[in-house]
């Protein structure tokens, strides 16, 4: 075990460290940053080092030399805000200090990335294609309702023969979404015809159900009985899609198109149209590419 000096307690901070069974390089890693923090402070300061001298100011300012002068990236800053964070806290719970100087000390906030994983027009007609060449009424019904309504996988499970009205002139859907809220939507052209010609289908299975779509068991479909229909057709086209993609795109190409954000949150049934704008207004990697191009 290293030898310490003792004003900085870092041998007893070692053993802190030690019996909550760190491994090593944890521990030197720990220990490691510390020192780091120690160095900076006497070659800053010009004062030997003494826990009980270091204030907020001390760590704020050893945050901007790693973040301006080091020239450090957010993570490897907030491993060491981490590590002196803990430090501190065992002086303070040892009653070494009477004031911790790290309890307000504040890691780099690191922008979070909402970009969805959605797909694109090109991939979109691929998928729409090879189950349209399968001629499976069902499979159709509900592609043609994902990418349509942008719903959910939960909602699209849990639509019963009620919730789809079709006149003549007009086709409307209702979604029960979050909190039970419902949602009533126009059908568009392509989803009233599919969801007729299934239910010709439908109509004709013997089921206690009124799901509107019905499992091979004539039970109510649930979200892995749907999703092994679209993976074996995102594997017929190559591409690794998801569930929620098919929502995503539907979103993303309703804003693209021009349709307020509002419509969109709407649509969507997110509580917030804050909720919509934070998701599908960051620019995909695909948005970004063909914008340079």
């Amino acid at each position: 075990m290293k030898e310490f000096n003792n004003t900085n307690k870092l041998h007893d901070f070692q053993i802190y460290l030690l019996n909550k069974d760190l491994s090593e390089l944890t521990l030197d890693l720990y220990i490691g940053n510390v020192n780091q923090f120690i160095n900076y402070f006497k070659d800053t300061d010009g004062i030997d080092f003494d826990f009980f001298k270091v204030t907020i100011i001390d760590l704020r300012d050893y945050r901007s030399f790693l973040l301006n002068v080091k020239k450090l990236n957010a993570n490897t800053i907030n491993t060491k805000i981490m590590c002196l964070k803990s430090y501190f806290n065992f002086l303070y719970d040892s009653n070494l200090i009477k004031v911790n100087p790290a309890k307000d000390f504040k890691k780099i906030k690191i922008a979070t990335s909402y970009e969805v994983k959605s797909f694109d027009d090109k991939t979109y007609r691929k998928l729409r294609r090879e189950i349209y060449r399968a001629a499976k009424p069902l499979h159709i019904a509900m592609f043609e309702t994902f990418t349509k309504t942008g719903c959910r996988v939960s909602e699209l499970c849990n639509l019963k023969l009620s919730s789809i009205i079709i006149t003549d002139r007009t086709a409307n859907i209702k979604i029960l979404g979050k909190g039970n809220k419902i949602r009533e939507l126009k059908l568009h052209l392509d989803a009233k015809n599919a969801i007729l010609d299934y239910l010709v289908i439908r109509d004709k299975l013997t089921t206690k159900h009124d799901y509107l779509f019905v499992s091979e068991r004539n039970s109510k479909f649930t979200r892995s009985g749907v999703w092994k229909i679209f993976k074996k057709y995102s594997e017929r086209i190559n591409e690794d899609l998801t569930l929620h993609s098919f929502r995503h795109y539907v979103l993303r190409r309703l804003l693209k198109e021009g349709a307020d954000i509002n419509t969109v949150s709407a649509i969507a049934g997110h509580s917030n149209p804050l909720i919509t704008a934070k998701i599908y207004t960051t620019a995909s990697k695909e948005d970004q590419d063909n914008a340079l191009d």
